[in-house]
């Protein structure tokens, strides 16, 4: 039991850098130091990747063992790493439900935003998820996103987000700009949306 156990420890990935050698269904293969790594990744970052093969790439690991086998699930990001590891402790929720809300996460980000302003039915959005399921992921994951903590995003804010975003500004970028404007709004109330984001624009410009 000792030695197994040692040999556990030893052989748990935690972060893969190498270079990507090919595809297998929803999974990347890794060369690192002469070996093929076969890394599962969510949806967004399989399609993200799909044109890079022969670049140097890095992943954050999920390392898990699942019945006799052991599986490796590869993220951009600790962050995404953490939420992936969160989802899989909510029952009813596997390896691939799992990776399919990551990359849901990732690919409409106005869901974190509903997350933060208890919008439980957004996530129902999400293929597989049901009632019961988003209800599980909102008291997970609800404190997982402190990038929202400092205002409370309406619908108005979040309608100016997706303006941005629509205009090619990244999300990141965009959420910056909207929460800086509304600081310097005494009352919210009293501005449409349009007005919100006409105040975002002239900011970034």
């Amino acid at each position: 039991m000792l030695l197994l156990l040692h040999w556990y420890i030893l052989t748990m990935i935690a972060y893969i850098v190498g270079n990507l050698i090919g595809f297998v269904e929803n999974s990347i293969i890794v060369e690192n130091n002469g070996l093929g790594y076969l890394i599962k990744l969510p949806p967004y970052l399989l399609e993200k990747n799909k044109n890079r093969k022969g670049d140097i790439l890095e992943f954050y690991i999920s390392h898990q063992f699942i019945a006799e086998s052991q599986q490796l699930f590869g993220f951009e990001s600790i962050p995404d790493l953490e939420s992936f590891q969160k989802l899989l402790k909510i029952h009813g929720i596997g390896v691939k439900l799992a990776l399919q809300i990551v990359s849901s996460f990732k690919t409409n980000p106005t869901l974190i935003v509903d997350l933060k302003n208890d919008r439980v039915n957004s996530l129902k959005s999400i293929p597989g998820v049901g009632e019961k399921t988003a209800k599980r992921i909102f008291e997970e994951l609800k404190g997982c996103f402190p990038e929202f903590s400092d205002i409370k995003f309406d619908d108005k804010a979040k309608l100016a987000v997706d303006a941005l975003v629509s205009l090619g500004v990244s999300f990141q970028r965009a959420k910056e700009v909207v929460i800086d404007t509304l600081k310097e709004i005494p009352d919210i109330n009293i501005l449409k949306s349009e007005d919100i984001i006409t105040m975002a624009i002239q900011r970034i410009r």
